[in-house]
């Protein structure tokens, strides 16, 4: 900002301090804006923080949901690997070897039937 001039009723001093008075405004107006900049800038922080705190909580709530289900399906199926076990430890030897060549002839080269036209 400029000094003021000594009065004078010249309209070149009187123009100098017109020009004076609106620089000062436009300081102030400077001033005012730039405040008003940083506090908008203050708020758009906090709301980012305030969206961040939100999702992070979101993200914390549906890990653990989703650890849960992980859990009660390991669960379940730690349980049905526990009965098949049980299950096939009560077969008796020659019971379980009827069951596993059952399964296997359909792929064992001697008893399958590739073409129907030649016979075994």
């Amino acid at each position: 900002m400029r000094e003021p001039v000594k009065s004078d009723d010249s309209p070149l001093n009187t123009l100098l301090e017109a020009e004076r008075a609106i620089e000062n405004q436009l300081e102030c107006e400077r001033i005012r804006a730039r405040q008003w900049l940083d506090g908008k800038k203050a708020e758009i922080n906090r709301r980012v923080v305030l969206e961040s705190d939100h999702i992070e909580a979101n993200l914390r709530h549906n890990l653990a949901e989703k650890k849960k289900e992980a859990e009660k399906s390991a669960e379940a199926m730690i349980d049905n690997a526990t009965t098949l076990a049980r299950r096939l430890a009560a077969i008796d030897s020659t019971s379980l070897r009827d069951l596993i060549l059952r399964h296997l002839a359909p792929i064992d080269p001697r008893t399958r039937n590739d073409r129907p036209d030649v016979k075994n």
